[in-house]
């Protein structure tokens, strides 16, 4: 049945429970400044330079606080210790707090430890002098993007959220501009100190999120030799990228022509490129996104996926979109269902700056259609990131990213086939070719060497019988190649280029009831098609008695 309101009731535990539930989000805001005291107060340095532990004393002395004032600094260490900011021990031996109380380093403090703390930069030394280097083995930090973000400016714009509301032009004009009478891209790139902040910021933010991306999810870039970065700021994702995926040959950073021009100069393996990506995307074997549709409206993001689709269409390998932001909703256990009450303040956050929008998944499905990609294929991290993927088949076909058969493997690629006349009888190590190549991957090199036949696999001459089975083989497949690269069957649905516009327009269905019946004619060309052909009042019919029997 939902939440229902309820007007009145008896029962006080409940209605204390309700007094303490919205004390606790009004003065949420207090716990964003106590962490911002403890940034301000640098405690996540001074807890790594004494080696992830140190007494209240300790903090009191790094922090230059006056001694008579301890117990203002254990009350904030306590509020932020709650919310498992910092960890804290107690040692009832000794009678002086200073002493007596310790606190510790978490997972969630240890990514507020700045990149020029010296326990840091010595575990950095360190890595590398054993070979390793310091992003596959130190925590990265995100000191930068949390500070951003509990910045004054950040903060009191939310105050006139509600009066934005009733504004008629507020689809138009964000609530960042009209608090500060500029749109917040303006502001950035008019104010150097703003736009120091908000890049290392965001290099910050994409440093964590990339190491969880290269670490977890490698299979998203196999095969891709060349990328572009779309609205990749100073590169620092495509770093990222071509680090950890040598293969990968080519890497551009495409972003507006003042935001590369900044980009830091001499970095290996990548090359920048000035343009605007509502006009048009370099081409390549990938495209990457990473936090840049939920900053723009659908029609934007639409208009930006077309530009997608072109930049990869004529791929006859099959182009690839791999978009990196926040999926609302869809997620079970009670851990992910923390992450989806974040990401709606989330969502509200990045309303307030640039009318944008976190999405589920029905409005990104959307957009996709709507921009002429048919499938997808999304991959959840624990935090607040997802992964989508989008591949194009067959050059100029329909996108797919869930493989054409919703299979989490990618595409398979033809085997070489060798022709056995004149071929003697020695016996063919398992991982190559007839013609002596690495040509069989682990997997496959694996299943072969677990079988009955050993290590080897005999070459023989084929007979005759079996050459023209082979040869009638051959024409087959020459002929169904021929087929494939017919421009017919390229255009492997045909859709009616009206359906999408026609069907989500229709009034008096929400765009849940509207989407389920898209897809069902974009399955169905002959109803699609005689759908689009209807007066509009048997639309209408048509929807509700298909809707009616699902």
């Amino acid at each position: 049945m939902g939440h229902q309101a309820q007007h009145g009731t008896d029962d006080t535990e409940e209605l204390l429970a309700a007094h303490r539930q919205l004390w606790c989000h009004a003065l949420g805001y207090v716990k964003s400044m106590a962490l911002k005291c403890a940034l301000d107060l640098r405690i996540p340095d001074t807890l790594d330079r004494c080696g992830g532990s140190a007494t209240l004393g300790e903090l009191l002395a790094a922090s230059e606080i006056p001694a008579s004032n301890h117990d203002y600094l254990r009350r904030v260490m306590r509020t932020l210790t709650a919310m498992r900011i910092f960890a804290v021990s107690h040692d009832p031996a000794k009678a002086d707090d200073a002493a007596a109380i310790s606190y510790q380093l978490t997972p969630a403090s240890r990514l507020l430890v700045s990149s020029s703390s010296s326990s840091s930069v010595d575990d950095a030394a360190g890595a590398a002098a054993a070979g390793a280097s310091k992003e596959n083995t130190t925590t990265p930090s995100i000191l930068p993007n949390i500070a951003h973000l509990v910045r004054p400016n950040t903060i009191s714009l939310l105050f006139s959220m509600g009066e934005w509301m009733k504004d008629e032009s507020a689809a138009s004009v964000s609530l960042y501009e009209t608090v500060h009478r500029q749109g917040m891209w303006a502001c950035v790139e008019d104010d150097a100190a703003n736009r120091a902040s908000f890049y290392e910021s965001m290099d910050a933010d994409t440093r964590l999120v990339m190491q969880a991306v290269v670490r977890r999810c490698p299979h998203v870039f196999d095969g891709i030799k060349s990328l572009v970065d779309v609205g990749g700021g100073r590169g620092t994702a495509a770093a990222a990228i071509v680090a950890a995926f040598p293969h990968i040959q080519r890497c551009t950073v495409m972003d507006l022509p003042h935001v590369v021009a900044e980009a830091p100069a001499g970095t290996a393996g990548l090359s920048f490129h000035g343009g605007d990506m509502f006009e048009h995307i370099p081409s390549a074997d990938a495209l990457m996104l990473k936090w840049i549709l939920h900053d723009w409206d659908e029609d934007k993001c639409i208009k930006i996926m077309e530009r997608c689709k072109e930049a990869i269409g004529g791929k006859e390998a099959g182009g690839k979109v791999i978009i990196i932001d926040t999926v609302l909703g869809s997620r079970a256990d009670d851990d992910d269902d923390k992450t989806c009450r974040e990401t709606y303040v989330l969502d509200l956050h990045i309303l307030s700056f640039v009318n944008g929008a976190e999405r589920e998944e029905h409005e990104w499905r959307r957009i996709f259609l709507a921009a002429g990609f048919r499938d997808y294929k999304i991959t959840h991290t624990r935090g607040i990131p997802s992964i989508i993927e989008m591949q194009i088949i067959f050059g100029a076909g329909q996108a797919t990213g869930k493989y054409a058969m919703a299979s989490n493997e990618p595409l398979g690629t033809i085997s070489d086939v060798t022709e056995g006349a004149g071929a003697s009888e020695e016996p063919c190590p398992v991982g190559t070719t007839a013609s002596g190549s690495a040509g069989a991957s682990p997997s496959h090199s694996g299943d072969v060497a677990g079988s009955s036949y050993g290590s080897y696999a005999k070459k023989r001459r084929l007979s005759d019988e079996e050459l023209g089975i082979m040869t009638g083989l051959t024409g087959a497949v020459n002929k169904l190649a021929e087929a494939v690269q017919a421009p017919v069957v390229v255009q492997t649905t045909d859709v009616h280029p009206d359906l999408y516009q026609i069907c989500m327009s229709i009034p008096g269905f929400t765009d849940e009831e509207l989407m389920t019946c898209l897809t069902y004619l974009l399955d169905n060309k002959r109803q699609g098609d005689g759908f689009v052909k209807m007066e509009p009042k048997h639309r209408v019919l048509w929807l509700r008695q298909h809707l009616a029997k699902i």
